[in-house]
C-alpha cells in the first residue's frame, strides 16, 4: 500500500519538536512495509491581501528547475512553502495550503492510492480540492471550536467531512463538537480512536 500524508505537523530543521508523534506514527507504519509520502504545508507569513501571482509563478519556475531547492526533503517528509496573507484566518491558511500543494504536485505528483490528512480545516479541505484518491481525515486540533464558529471555515469543514471516506477523531470531545455542528453527517461518519 502507498499512502500520501498531508500534515501541518512534522519535525524539521526549524521546528524540531513539532509533530514528533506524527513522525513516530509514520515510522511505525513504514516499518510494516507501507510506503508513506509525507507532505508538510508550511506557513510562510506574508503581508495582508492577496499573494501576488508572480510569487507563485516564481515558486513554480524554481520548483521545476530544482525541486529540492523549493520542496526540501527533511526527515522523510517533503516541506511545501505556503505564503499565507496576514490576518487571513483559517480559510486564508486553507487556500494558501491548497495553492502551495497544487504547485508542488505539478512538479512532484503524489503516488499514493490513499490520502490521509490531519485536520479538517485547513489541511483536508486543501487536499479535497487536489485529488481523487480516497481521503481519510484525522482530527486532533485544539482550535476546532474556533474554526466551527466562523461560517466560511465551518462550510469548508462540512465539505471536507462530506468528501472523506473515513473520519477519525482522537477524542469524544472533538467528535461531539462535530456532531453538534453537522448532526447525522458527523454522527454516521466519525469514529473515535484515542
Amino acid at each position: 500500500m502507498h499512502v500520501n500524508l498531508v500534515t501541518p505537523w512534522y519535525p524539521g530543521r526549524h521546528s524540531v519538536y513539532s509533530g514528533i508523534f506524527v513522525q513516530k506514527s509514520v515510522e511505525a507504519v513504514r516499518s510494516r512495509g507501507v510506503i508513506v509520502d509525507v507532505e508538510v504545508p508550511t506557513i510562510y507569513p506574508a503581508p495582508g491581501g492577496p499573494i501576488p501571482e508572480n510569487i507563485h509563478e516564481s515558486m513554480a519556475f524554481l520548483g521545476r528547475e530544482d525541486p529540492e531547492a523549493v520542496y526540501d526533503d527533511q526527515n522523510g517528509a517533503r516541506w511545501i512553502p505556503a505564503p499565507v496573507p496576514a490576518r487571513s484566518g483559517q480559510m486564508g491558511r486553507a487556500r494558501a495550503f491548497a495553492t502551495a500543494i497544487e504547485l508542488k504536485r505539478r512538479i512532484l505528483p503524489p503516488r499514493g492510492e490513499l490520502t490521509h490528512a490531519h485536520l479538517g480545516v485547513p489541511t483536508a479541505w486543501a487536499a479535497v480540492r487536489l485529488g481523487d484518491s480516497p481521503l481519510v481525515i484525522t482530527e486532533h486540533q485544539s482550535t476546532l471550536q474556533e474554526i466551527l464558529r466562523h461560517p466560511e471555515s465551518r462550510s469548508a469543514y462540512r465539505e471536507a467531512l462530506e468528501a472523506s471516506s473515513a473520519f477519525i477523531c482522537v477524542s469524544s470531545f472533538l467528535r461531539d463538537l462535530l456532531i453538534e455542528a453537522f448532526g447525522s453527517l458527523a454522527r454516521d461518519k466519525i469514529d473515535v480512536i484515542p
